[in-house]
């Protein structure tokens, strides 16, 4: 079964790496989707893919780099 998920980031997270980390991560769970900057500083993450690999990204994310 698929799954998709968006995710918004605030805090420290632009100019870290963030994006990058996600990218490898994504790639690492064989998820599709993308990642970017927003104006008001956010960082915004979509993810799809088969719901067990969408939730082990979720994992990820919620730690972080």
């Amino acid at each position: 079964m698929k799954k998709a998920v968006r995710l918004y980031f605030t805090g420290i997270v632009q100019g870290i790496m963030f994006r990058a980390f996600i990218k490898e991560q994504a790639e690492k769970c064989n998820v599709k989707g993308f990642v970017r900057n927003l104006d008001d500083g956010r960082v915004e993450v979509f993810i799809e893919g088969n719901t067990n690999e969408a939730d082990k990204m979720l994992e990820i994310c919620q730690k972080g780099p």
